[in-house]
């Protein structure tokens, strides 16, 4: 398309006469042509256009605005899917997927149990940690992944008992291979008169591997018991793409965790000589983000 450059034209612009611009064949043909170009885009057949039908263009134009939107409507990001079970499991990408955003989870840690010791004492376990996590982006998606969800820890048994650790998760195929193993152990414990600083029992995070942003979890935080007396709370462990952490419990079992990646609650107790389960952790997870373009 140009304007025109008829005889009589000026800068380009028609002008009515005497003498007016004079229409050039090629002018009218490339207006005909840019028309026409759109209206079978927009999946017209050209036809014969009388009073009542001297619509095609605006249909055609009405066609394609309502094409973009339905392209626009079905790209990005449409589906998301969550494994929360499977040991070698096979994850099959959708139809037409283009891209994965995939984030990898491990399980929590079981927290200690505790022996209550009587009168004057005082017995505090240590929680579970959080499990790691890693997450990648995967511009070229294979057609499968096969894929393994981490359990989550045990608490450890009534009386001075370690937990167990969470276990790992793991997302592979081709060139792919994301982990996050699960978060620590926390030990057990008996009761205690003295004073006893305890930081060192805090159990450990676990961590990410693989991905293009690889993270630890979030440790337990350990206990110190001053004359008899719990100084330090000890809070469980997470993963802090998720969050959570659980309280210990007094005079009771500790609480199991409900968040994934997230470690067991300690438990504790005061002037008592029951025994008390740790709480369990919970088990890991994939959250695997679907793209279409």
């Amino acid at each position: 398309m140009h304007r025109t450059e008829g005889e009589n034209n000026s800068g380009g612009m028609f002008i009515d006469g005497p003498p007016g611009t004079r229409v050039e064949e090629d002018w009218l043909n490339s207006v005909q042509e840019e028309i026409i170009k759109v209206i079978e885009e927009g999946g017209e057949t050209l036809k014969v256009a009388t009073t009542d039908t001297r619509d095609q263009l605006y249909t055609a134009i009405s066609n394609l605005i309502d094409d973009e939107a339905a392209i626009r409507a079905s790209s990005g990001l449409r589906t998301i899917s969550v494994l929360t079970s499977g040991v070698a499991a096979t994850y099959s990408v959708p139809s037409g997927c283009t891209r994965l955003m995939v984030t990898v989870i491990g399980a929590g840690g079981g927290a200690g149990g505790i022996d209550g010791q009587g009168a004057s004492t005082s017995a505090a376990s240590a929680a579970g940690g959080g499990g790691g996590w890693c997450r990648k982006l995967i511009t070229s998606p294979a057609s499968s992944y096969t894929y393994t969800i981490g359990a989550g820890g045990a608490g450890g048994a009534s009386g001075d008992n370690a937990g167990s650790a969470g276990g790992s998760t793991s997302f592979a195929g081709g060139s792919i291979s994301l982990s996050a193993t699960g978060g620590g152990l926390g030990l057990g414990h008996t009761g205690f008169a003295g004073n006893q600083v305890g930081n060192g029992t805090a159990a450990s995070p676990g961590a990410g591997s693989g991905g293009d942003i690889n993270g630890r979890g979030l440790p337990s935080h350990g206990r110190s018991i001053v004359g008899g007396y719990i100084a330090g709370i000890p809070v469980s462990g997470c993963c802090p793409v998720i969050g959570g952490g659980k309280l210990p419990k007094l005079d009771d079992n500790g609480e199991n965790a409900t968040a994934y990646g997230e470690g067991g609650g300690a438990a504790f107790s005061r002037d008592a000589s029951d025994n008390y389960s740790g709480g369990n952790g919970f088990q890991g997870v994939i959250i695997v983000e679907e793209y279409y373009n």
